[in-house]
């Protein structure tokens, strides 16, 4: 079985910046969607984030090992984007 994919984010009516982003890997069967939380600052930094990280788990046979990484990947994400909010920094 194959999976056609089309994948598309929008700033909506409000905001000026999309902030959301979008982990598209088929080949995979992963997606993942990272809600920037318009309004807050810079959300864009850290839904990129999130997808970055995700983007660099490795495949696995065993989807226990998968979603381990997973998690790990996300932890430090958020690990890390807690460093950069204290910094007071906005680079990616």
């Amino acid at each position: 079985m194959g999976f056609d994919c089309a994948s598309r984010t929008h700033p909506g009516l409000k905001r000026k910046v999309n902030e959301d982003s979008i982990l598209v890997r088929t080949d995979r069967g992963f997606w993942a969607v990272a809600d920037g939380m318009g309004g807050h600052e810079a959300g864009d930094v850290a839904s990129a984030k999130v997808v970055e990280a995700l983007s660099l788990v490795p495949p696995h046979s065993a989807m226990e090992s998968f979603v381990e990484d997973s998690i790990s990947a996300l932890q430090t994400a958020n690990t890390d984007l807690i460093r950069l909010a204290r910094s007071g920094s906005r680079c990616t």
